[in-house]
């Protein structure tokens, strides 16, 4: 027997899925620009720490950080980039942060 999810949890586990998604594809962006002689793609996860495996110095946070609050409509406070160390730390300072009004997920 199957039983049903709440709507409330199945919309938060969605939520947090595109949140996911859309701060891996962020972050993906970021470091193929930092990096455009790369030979292959870096992988993004949550695991990736910034700047040994992603490559993201302190200008590039400051860059993150702009293309984050543009992404999800919030405000983070400068804090979160420079005591964050993986793209995991971004995700949890992301969930704590008030969803914006009159949006019901982030930008794509």
């Amino acid at each position: 027997m199957i039983m049903d999810q709440p709507s409330e949890s199945l919309d938060t586990a969605q939520d947090e899925a595109s949140r996911e998604r859309t701060l891996i594809a962020v972050v993906s962006e970021l470091v193929r620009e930092l990096n455009p002689q790369a030979r292959r793609p870096v992988d993004v996860a949550r695991s990736s720490q910034l700047d040994r495996d992603l490559g993201i110095d302190s200008l590039g946070r400051t860059e993150l950080i702009l293309r984050l609050e543009r992404a999800f409509r919030v405000r983070l406070p400068i804090q979160v980039l420079s005591q964050a160390n993986t793209v995991g730390d971004i995700l949890a300072a992301l969930k704590q942060m008030p969803k914006p009004s009159g949006t019901t997920s982030p930008l794509s």
